[in-house]
């Protein structure tokens, strides 16, 4: 997912689309499924994925975003999340706010035993890498 990312960000979408179709043939035989490779046109303004400004690169980021959620759920999404400003609109709950948690709570016992206790800092308080 670092390669179909890191192609769309260099303008070389057939490079992201070969990449993303080879995670999703991983994904289809690890949970037996079948899918159909992806293909430019899917991504164009009209097209399977494409979106109403007709931009591809945002169509493709966005599936590669989601396909790299759906396949690993592990704490490298959550900061995709935050550092594209939920893209992928993944749903906020149970927090009362719109705002996406921009860092976990520290336990009562790290402010006890940790001489390097940084202090409380509220979770919405947004990192200064994502500003």
């Amino acid at each position: 997912m670092i390669v179909a990312e890191t192609a769309v960000e260099l303008n070389n979408n057939e490079a992201a689309i070969s990449a993303l179709n080879k995670v999703r043939a991983h994904n289809s035989v690890k949970f037996t499924a079948k899918y159909d490779d992806y293909v430019l046109l899917d991504f164009e303004k009209g097209g399977l994925l494409g979106n109403e400004s007709g931009n591809i690169a945002d169509a493709l980021k966005k599936e590669i975003f989601l396909e790299k959620f759906c396949s690993i759920i592990v704490l490298h999404t959550y900061q995709d999340v935050l550092r594209t400003k939920n893209l992928i609109s993944v749903p906020i709950k149970g927090t009362g706010t719109t705002k996406i948690p921009q860092r976990f709570l520290y336990p009562a016992s790290e402010e006890a035993s940790n001489s390097n206790f940084p202090g409380l800092v509220d979770q919405f308080v947004v990192l200064p890498v994502y500003k």
